[in-house]
């Protein structure tokens, strides 16, 4: 029985003269020994004891960015707030036309245009007063449920913008693979026939 030559250094595919895989799929050796992953090709030339020494893999990355987002305003709030804001300011609006209207039937009040009623709202929220205020008091209910959710919504925004921009966000470390996987936007570097390469190759 021979052993393979130390100096042969590359665990090497089948048919790649002068590495481990192929000096043994010749038969001009009897055993190899040093470290060569097991991938489908090389099952399929030479045998393969049973593992002596397991490795871990350690993922390196870039060490991760500040999130330089030129909307930040925007982003303090998901989707679904912005759309509920949204809806919101109709909402209101349309409930201060509507009582509008009841009540210039009943007592003599000055009507507005639904228009003027959904930018008084919308004035409201940025802050702004308006001239175009509800004469009745069931208008001026509605208008001051409104005035406290804009005040409590004002609240939320400011402090959490605040936290935004006092303290700087980066980018999502990658520590897994399942990590590497979600992240779209990275290029993962594997060596080929690497223990890591024929991971993902038998996950895909």
């Amino acid at each position: 029985m021979s052993i393979q030559n130390r100096k042969v250094l590359k665990c090497g595919d089948p048919g790649k003269p002068g590495q481990r895989v192929d000096v043994i799929a010749n038969d001009d050796a009897d055993i190899s020994m040093g470290t060569c992953s097991m991938t489908a090709e090389r099952l399929q030339a030479v045998a393969f004891t049973d593992f002596f020494i397991v490795f871990r893999s350690s993922i390196c990355s870039a060490e991760p960015k500040p999130v330089l987002n030129p909307l930040l305003i925007f982003s303090v709030f998901n989707l679904g707030t912005w759309l509920a804001i949204v809806a919101f300011v109709f909402v209101v609006g349309f409930s201060l036309w509507v009582v509008g209207e009841v009540m210039s039937l009943v007592e003599d009040s000055a009507k507005y245009p639904l228009q003027v009623h959904l930018f008084t709202v919308f004035k409201a929220l940025v802050y702004q007063g308006s001239e175009e205020q509800p004469e009745s008091l069931s208008g001026r209910t509605v208008a001051a449920v409104g005035c406290f959710v804009i005040i409590t919504l004002f609240g939320v925004y400011s402090g959490n913008l605040t936290a935004w921009l006092s303290i700087p966000r980066y980018e999502k470390p990658v520590n897994s693979l399942q990590d590497l996987v979600e992240r779209k936007d990275l290029i993962p570097y594997v060596s080929l026939n690497d223990p890591n390469h024929q991971l993902f190759m038998v996950s895909v």
